[in-house]
């Protein structure tokens, strides 16, 4: 048998009012983030103004995966989309090939997804259609990597 498995620290199960304050926690955080999405009106987009991604109103989850994945800055369509998203606006957006457009979609339907706080459980969460595989493969492996 692997060693690894025994040798693995288990966490004490946690009591009702433990859960309970968790739940509480994440509700206000999600609150919070709800209304910063609101109210986020982003900077109008220079040369030299550069909107980031740890500025935009979205979860510490989202934010970490954006960072993992080394997404730092938003580009145009980004700068433009997710705040608009965020808000749950309906967005119709073209751009050049390579300009961002898969995120500009992805992390506003990632951060919604957890603002509702949607498990498997729950079923479909989001419904991805692409005109061809190879752009359903490259969306899935950005969304992998977020």
């Amino acid at each position: 048998m692997d060693d690894s498995f025994r040798k693995r620290k288990w966490r004490q199960p946690l009591t009702n009012e433990q859960r309970l304050a968790r739940r509480d926690a994440e509700i206000k955080v999600i609150t919070a983030l709800e209304q910063r999405a609101l109210e986020y009106d982003p900077p109008e987009r220079t040369a030299t103004t550069k909107l980031l991604f740890h500025m935009l109103p979205i979860s510490a989850q989202t934010k970490k995966g954006l960072t993992n994945a080394n997404f730092v800055e938003t580009t145009e369509i980004q700068q433009k989309a997710i705040p608009l998203a965020l808000k749950r606006h309906d967005i119709l957006g073209a751009a050049k090939t390579g300009s961002g457009k898969t995120l500009a979609f992805l992390v506003p339907l990632l951060d919604i997804l957890y603002r509702e706080r949607w498990t498997r459980h729950d079923g479909l969460g989001a419904l991805v259609i692409s005109p061809t595989r190879e752009l359903a493969v490259q969306i899935f492996s950005v969304l992998v990597d977020i």
